[in-house]
């Protein structure tokens, strides 16, 4: 699997010079190698390949889009930090909702001091719904799909938008 891009290869010798194309002293040794079609021999130039380009990995082209959003209904009223790889913190309370974009398809997000590593995919907004429930000891964040985190979004931009309007009508 490609990282970078989250899309899945067989691996053959036109993958492998794909991959090595942009490594001209790693790819002439895999050129002078004997038996460069086993998939032994190519998987340990991948791995090469990956310990020499580390700092690429996770590295992509477009953006990574998540929204972070956490309902209203049965939350406490405390805010749930969240921190991106950079760094970033962010607040989210009950009723919120947070957009970004990360630069890294493969990062780390917290959620109060608990760290995940996670592989977000470009191709698709990532939903990541945060909770912090009267009944709990400690926040949670969970992935959901698209269809759902769409769904709640609408819900809580129609509520903020329903405050709104009785905030007008109440001056």
């Amino acid at each position: 699997m490609n990282l970078n891009n989250g899309r899945f290869y067989i691996l053959d010798k036109a993958v492998m010079n794909t991959i090595l194309k942009d490594d001209p002293q790693l790819f002439t040794q895999y050129k002078k190698e004997q038996g460069r079609g086993r998939s032994s021999v190519m998987f340990s130039y991948v791995s090469k390949y990956n310990e020499r380009h580390r700092d690429e990995i996770g590295r992509i082209e477009k953006d990574a889009s998540v929204v972070f959003y956490r309902r209203a209904k049965k939350e406490r009223q405390d805010s749930i930090l969240i921190t991106t790889a950079d760094s970033a913190v962010h607040k989210i309370g009950p009723g919120q909702i947070i957009r970004l974009n990360l630069m890294q398809a493969v990062t780390t997000l917290c959620f109060d001091q608990k760290c995940y590593d996670v592989t977000l995919n470009t191709s698709f907004t990532n939903y990541v719904e945060c909770s912090y429930q009267d009944k709990d000891n400690a926040s949670h964040a969970k992935r959901v799909e698209q269809q759902a985190g769409e769904f709640y979004i609408r819900e809580i931009e129609s509520l903020q938008e329903r405050e709104r309007r009785r905030a007008l009508e109440g001056k």
